[in-house]
C-alpha cells in the first residue's frame, strides 16, 4: 500500500482508538468524529476500513491484544502445570473484559455473532499440552470452544448469570472461582 495511504489508515485507527478511550458508550461514536479527529474525509473510513463497525471491531481486539500480550510472559511456575497456566490465562483474560468493559463488549459480541475462533484457538496449545494425545483435535477444539463461549457469556450475561447462579460475576474474587471451578470441571486429566 502507498505510503500515503498508510498514514491514512493508522490516522483513522488512532483516531478510533482515541474516541473508544474517550467515550463511555462506543455506540455514540460517529464516523464523523472519527473522520473529523483523523482530518480525512468519511470515504476513506469506508475504503480502509469497510465500515465504522468493523473499525471499532478492529481497534477494540488490537487495545485488548496489546493488553493480552501479558498472558504469553513466561511465569515459572505456571509453565509446569498447564492447568493452572489455563486457569491463568482465563481469569486474567475475564479481569481484562471487565475492566475494559465497554470495548470487551464490542469485542465479544463481534466474535460471538460473526463466529470468531480466534480466541478458543488461543488456547488449544494449552490443552493439547494438558491432554497429550490422549484426545483427539475435535474434542480438544470442543473444550476449548466450550471454555471460551462460556468465559464471554459469563461477561455479556452477568447480571442473568447472577440470578440463575447466586455468584456475583462482578466481583473479581468470585468471578475468579467461577472460572477456576468451571475449568476443573471441564479438564480431567
Amino acid at each position: 500500500m502507498h505510503t500515503k495511504l498508510l498514514d491514512v489508515k493508522k490516522r483513522i485507527f488512532q483516531a478510533a482508538l482515541d474516541l473508544l478511550i474517550e467515550v463511555d458508550d462506543p455506540e455514540t461514536i460517529t464516523v464523523r468524529q472519527i473522520a473529523d479527529r483523523a482530518g480525512v474525509g468519511i470515504g476513506s473510513i469506508n475504503y480502509h476500513y469497510q465500515s465504522k463497525e468493523n473499525l471499532l471491531n478492529v481497534a477494540v481486539e488490537r487495545m485488548i491484544g496489546d493488553q493480552a500480550a501479558i498472558w504469553y510472559e513466561p511465569i515459572e511456575e505456571a509453565e509446569r502445570n498447564p492447568v493452572k497456566r489455563l486457569k491463568m490465562l482465563l481469569i486474567d483474560t475475564s479481569n481484562i473484559a471487565f475492566r475494559y468493559e465497554k470495548l470487551s463488549r464490542i469485542a465479544i459480541s463481534h466474535a460471538l455473532t460473526k463466529g470468531n475462533m480466534e480466541p478458543a484457538q488461543l488456547i488449544l496449545p494449552i490443552l493439547r499440552e494438558i491432554y497429550r494425545k490422549t484426545k483427539e483435535e475435535s474434542e480438544l477444539r470442543l473444550i476449548a470452544f466450550q471454555l471460551i463461549t462460556t468465559t464471554q457469556a459469563l461477561f455479556l450475561r452477568g447480571s442473568a448469570f447472577g440470578l440463575y447462579a447466586g455468584i456475583n460475576v462482578f466481583d473479581e474474587k468470585q468471578r475468579n472461582e467461577v472460572i477456576e471451578t468451571l475449568v476443573e470441571n471441564l479438564i480431567t486429566t
